[in-house]
């Protein structure tokens, strides 16, 4: 196996596992992405939560509003606390990464 049929195959082993964690977060029209963290939780930028909380957009296309919990605005990090009934937390490696460890991103903005 060369490696861009290994890279296919970690991208979707990847989608597998981490998408259905994967949310749009905004208003009416999602502008930002997060990802359920745990049960009730879900992690976003800062500025995707405005006032007491913002609108999660789940990936079959339910929306639900969540109220903020703490949010970093240096570090522009919020979590939010939304009913995720029905969607699994992402999964975490057991260790973090070192130098050259190739990692992957998923992002819902715009839904």
């Amino acid at each position: 196996m060369g490696i861009a049929e290994e890279l296919e195959a970690a991208a979707a082993r990847v989608s597998e596992q981490a998408l259905g964690a994967v949310v749009g977060v905004g208003g009416r029209w999602p502008s930002g992405s997060g990802f359920v963290l745990a049960q009730g939780s879900v992690v976003t930028s800062a500025h995707n939560v405005h006032g007491p909380g913002a609108q999660v957009h789940f990936g079959d296309g339910s929306r639900r509003d969540s109220t903020a919990v703490n949010a970093d605005l240096a570090g522009d990090l919020a979590v939010v606390q939304v009913d995720t009934t029905g969607f699994t937390p992402v999964r975490f490696a057991a260790a973090a990464p070192q130098l050259g460890t190739p990692l992957f991103a998923a992002a819902n903005p715009g839904g």
